[in-house]
């Protein structure tokens, strides 16, 4: 399969050397140490009115290539959506995406989206001005409503943070989302925030509001732990 590069740099970029590009691998989620599976937990910040989420990532190897995939549930252990990403030279490219949509009576189908432009998260950076752009795009069967998520993330640099009581190093993502929905009329919202990624672990940190106000979520990473945990709260949670 011909792999085209993955990241889409729009604006600008100043006249600077190839080798003043900044390598941010390690400061994605940690694939080589992922062939087992980990669950990461993320809690809302200073926010009783939202619920937590969870990702489940595994990574797997298929014809000489990397590939890790994801499935986020929510609060009450629903799998919401599955992600299949694969690592290439310059950075992690969504190569297959499934969103699941629950009925009244519970029962959930899987609709595929289709990824226009899935730039996950760059290898190299070198300044604020490159933009990194991610395209999804799904048609709901129920209402054949049509949704479109575009988001652009620009590196901002350097941080430290602490998570489980230790210090890591991390790197700043500022994040421009616009969330539209087509049925008879479009609706579209325009979100921005930032997200903030841990040396060997990954996503630690994320925040969205809406530009015009009235919203906003934080959420941070609380835990990480084997998928039989997760398992167990929720047989705890049926009892």
């Amino acid at each position: 399969m011909i792999r085209y590069s993955i990241f889409i740099l729009l604006g600008l970029l100043c006249a600077c050397a190839a080798d003043e590009k900044r390598n941010i691998e390690d400061f994605y989620l940690p694939i080589d140490d992922l062939y087992d599976g980990l669950v990461y937990e993320y809690q809302p910040v200073n926010n009783d009115t939202v619920a937590p989420y969870y990702w489940f990532f595994r990574t797997i190897e298929h014809e000489d290539a990397t590939f890790l995939t994801g499935m986020y549930y929510n609060y009450a252990f629903m799998p919401q959506q599955f992600i299949r990403e694969e690592r290439v030279s310059n950075g992690i490219l969504l190569e297959e995406m499934f969103i699941y949509e629950s009925d009244s009576l519970g029962k959930q189908t899987q609709v595929p989206v289709q990824v226009l432009s899935g730039n996950s998260f760059p290898f190299q950076v070198q300044d604020s001005l490159g933009v990194f752009l991610y395209k999804v795009q799904w048609t709901y069967p129920k209402d054949s409503s049509i949704t479109t998520i575009i988001r652009n993330r620009r590196y901002q640099g350097d941080t430290t943070l602490v998570f489980d009581d230790k210090h890591y190093a991390a790197v700043i993502f500022s994040v421009r989302e616009i969330i539209s929905n087509e049925v008879e009329g479009t609706l579209e919202l325009e979100l921005e925030g930032k997200e903030h990624y841990a040396k060997g672990i990954g996503l630690v940190y994320s925040e969205r509001r809406l530009i015009n106000g009235g919203f906003e979520q934080k959420y941070r990473l609380t835990n990480r732990y084997a998928m039989e945990e997760l398992e167990a709260r929720f047989a705890k949670q049926l009892e």
